[in-house]
């Protein structure tokens, strides 16, 4: 896989290349120096030693620039420098000697090695090509005369020299060359080993990461099994408001979900002092039921989560000193405890088992618990609901005989029974006149509070009660003429029937809101009439006085023909005061009786 150009990996790889290279062409110059060094020595052999000394130092220089930009670190430069100045020199010897005894002819193939070792096999093909093109253009030049009198002179030791060091600076270069590759090789099978070691951390690090993952996983699945089974219990739970009802759905809808051997619910009892089976699966939960199976609040693991209001856990029933074994259930392998909280006091607890060994952890615990606040409220809410509901009851019922007294008293100080319309005609009626058909359905409405429908001749008939609150306070007729009802249905239809019971609903509103507005302006009047009474009364301290106004602001209001005040004579005075007092006490020397000190104890 190839690695991007700006990665830290590529820089690496680049600083390790340019490392190694730098070391081949520092071995190389100064191999390449040496020789070059030794090569004055063989001036001093040959005819011209002056043209010698002038190669050498050209090749000798060309090897310091080298080395000189290999110092700055400028590896490639560096590598450039040498080679093409080596091809140049070499070049420019090969045509100024004899190419047939010339060295330096020898010598080109020194560059193709080096560039092949420095650059790679391109530069070396590269440079094998340029030797070509050098060798036939001193053919050519040579077979056409071109050629000058050769500047180098050609000497039997002087070319065995050359040759030599010819021959060893390209076994140096080979042995450079095998170095580099059984360093390469090296490399390579340390990167490979690296790499292998690298592998199998990465087989190991994904198989460890596998496991955790699938672990994840699974800890995942249980704990949306567990959400869901939570949901399952809320909403089993929370449209439930008999209490009965709602424990015995509980347990058996967190033993399905949760797949337990048992479940039970216990209830604290008034006293405190017994925690009460109250709801139980199974059959072992009829029967603990049918029992009366009860725990000792701080005995047991249900007594004990009681008494400590904290789930207790038993991985292994057998080892748990506090579990209180039960005969119904003997396959029971792990248990746990958990309170029933609620606003800051237990009502009880449940018992969820298990017939295998260790099934319950932390994250169960913690589910059951908030299972159990949940269900705790949910107990709470149905007992606060069903009082209630009860002291709702007993409040319309006792508004009920209020209300059915008061209008019980309206109708008798009333002279109107009722109102009818009757083609055309709207009259007051002060009272009944019916047959004993409509009697009889007049009755059944008011006692079934339900509309009645019946057949009054050839005329259908509707009666509809009145409903005031939880009575009935009258009953309306509804009748149709089959005469005049030539393109409608002469029987009541559901849609009629609807609207002329909102219409009697709202009637008996009006009603009551009418009853009730005639009291309250009754008793403000009365209210009224006994202030000015009582005010006039109270202007003057004169018996006399307060006795003449009381008889005439009485007569005055309440317009009767007689009034008469006659206060107490002495002798029914002395009478009154011989009798026994209104409020009398036993003697000072007479003890209470035990029944009046004592309260009575039962129980």
């Amino acid at each position: 896989m190839d690695l991007p150009k700006n990665s830290p990996a590529t820089w690496t790889k680049l600083d390790a290349e340019s490392t190694r290279l730098a070391r081949i062409l520092r071995t190389l110059l100064q191999i390449l120096i040496g020789l070059t060094l030794l090569l004055y020595l063989n001036a001093l052999a040959t005819t011209k030693p002056l043209m010698v000394f002038a190669a050498a130092t050209l090749l000798l220089a060309v090897e310091l620039a080298a080395w000189f930009l290999l110092q700055r670190g400028a590896v490639r430069p560096a590598s450039l420098t040498l080679i093409f100045g080596l091809w140049a020199s070499l070049t420019l010897a090969t045509f100024v000697g004899q190419m047939e005894g010339n060295a330096a002819w020898m010598g080109l193939t020194l560059v193709v090695l080096i560039a092949g070792l420095l650059l790679g096999g391109r530069a070396a093909l590269l440079m094998a090509g340029l030797n070509t093109l050098v060798g036939f253009s001193y053919l050519t030049a040579s077979l056409n005369g071109l050629l000058a009198e050769p500047l180098l002179p050609y000497s039997p030791a002087g070319l065995w020299f050359s040759l030599s060091v010819i021959f060893f600076a390209s076994g140096g270069l080979i042995y450079l060359s095998n170095a580099s590759v059984r360093q390469a090789l090296e490399r390579a099978a340390t990167h490979e080993r690296s790499q292998m070691e690298a592998n199998q951390q990465l087989e190991a690090m994904r198989a460890s990461l596998e496991a955790i993952v699938a672990e994840r996983t699974r800890e995942l699945e249980k704990r949306t099994a567990y959400l869901q089974a939570g949901i399952e219990v809320s909403r089993a739970t929370a449209s439930i408001l008999d209490t009965r009802q709602l424990m015995q759905t509980a347990v058996d809808v967190m033993r399905e979900q949760f797949d337990l051997y048992y479940v039970g619910l216990f209830v604290v009892d008034p006293s405190g002092e017994w925690a009460l089976l109250q709801a139980g699966t199974g059959e072992a939960g009829r029967q603990m039921l049918a029992r009366g199976h009860r725990i000792r609040v701080g005995s047991g693991m249900v007594g004990w989560s009681v008494a400590n209001a904290q789930p207790r856990l038993a991985l292994d029933v057998g080892e748990d000193a506090v579990r209180l074994a039960t005969p119904e259930l003997p396959e029971t392998r792990s248990e746990a405890a958990i309170p029933l909280r609620t606003r800051g006091k237990v009502l009880g607890a449940l018992t969820v088992q298990s017939q295998k060994p260790a099934a319950f952890g932390e994250m169960e615990i913690a589910v059951f618990q908030a299972l159990a606040d949940q269900l705790a409220i949910a107990l709470d809410n149905a007992r606060l609901f069903s009082e209630s509901q009860q002291a709702l009851k007993e409040a319309q019922r006792a508004y009920g005989q209020i209300s059915r007294r008061a209008w019980q008293e309206f109708l008798r100080a009333s002279n109107v029974q009722g109102m009818s319309y009757r083609y055309g005609e709207i009259e007051a009626r002060a009272s009944l006149s019916e047959d004993a058909q409509l009697s009889s359905a007049r009755r059944q409405v008011i006692e079934t509070r339900r509309a009645v429908q019946l057949q009054v001749g050839e005329r259908p008939t509707l009666l509809m009660p009145i409903p005031v609150r939880d009575q009935v306070v009258g009953v309306m007729r509804f009748t149709k003429d089959p005469a005049s009802q030539a393109n409608h249905p002469t029987v009541w239809q559901e849609d009629e029937i609807e609207l002329l019971e909102t219409i009697c609903e709202q009637l008996g509103v009006a009603l009551d809101g009418a009853r009730l507005y005639q009291e309250a302006q009754r008793l403000a009047y009365r209210e009224q009439l006994t202030g000015e009474v009582t005010s006039r009364i109270r202007q003057t301290l004169d018996i006399q006085t307060v006795l003449r106004t009381a008889v005439e602001e009485i007569q005055r209001t309440l317009n009767l023909p007689e009034v008469m005040i006659s206060l107490a004579s002495e002798p029914e005075l002395t009478t009154l005061s011989d009798e026994a007092p209104l409020f009398s006490q036993p003697p000072e020397d007479e003890p209470l009786s035990t029944e009046q000190t004592q309260p009575t104890v039962e129980g």
